[in-house]
């Protein structure tokens, strides 16, 4: 599948700039981070055209990940910490950005026609670890290092402003 929908880095920095404030005014006041969830998956997934599956994974036990609220098809239901994408992304509490899904050891095909994903994620000031938001893209190279930077600071935000979350 071609990838021809994105434009260039300032456009998709402005358009990553715009989406923040929608959030953050959307956000403004709300404590509940199931709702918080959900509207930043909205907003995002409605932002891009080339994020095709948009949502988090929350943290529900010990290293496992379990289905948050998100935006396109089904989504795998639990992932352990030990698996794919998400799961290196939990363990290492670090972004992880792939340009081809099928080059990257344990990769869970939760939908067939991904081709590239970032996850990042939502950590506390404390360390905890809440949730990763997972972006995929039915494009390879999807993502790139303004997505990266824009989507860090969206989970950063969201890591202090719900670290009362984390138990």
């Amino acid at each position: 599948m071609a990838h021809t929908d994105f434009s260039s880095t300032a456009d998709r920095a402005e358009r990553h700039a715009e989406t923040a404030a929608r959030i953050e005014a959307l956000l403004d006041g709300e404590t509940d981070w199931i709702a918080a969830m959900a509207t930043v998956a909205c907003e995002l997934h409605h932002a891009f055209d080339h994020y095709h599956w948009t949502g988090f994974y929350r943290v529900v036990a010990e290293r496992e990940l379990a289905i948050g609220p998100y935006q396109g098809g089904h989504g795998c239901l639990r992932i352990p910490f030990d698996r794919g994408v998400c799961g290196a992304a939990a363990r290492s509490l670090s972004t992880q950005l792939v340009p081809d899904v099928d080059v990257f050891p344990e990769h869970i095909a939760c939908s067939s026609s991904t081709r590239s994903e970032i996850v990042v994620p939502v950590v506390t000031p404390g360390g905890r670890l809440l949730a990763v938001l997972d972006v995929d893209s039915d494009y390879p190279a999807a993502f790139d290092e303004t997505d990266r930077r824009a989507l860090e600071s969206l989970c950063a935000t969201l890591g202090a402003r719900y670290a009362h979350e984390a138990r």
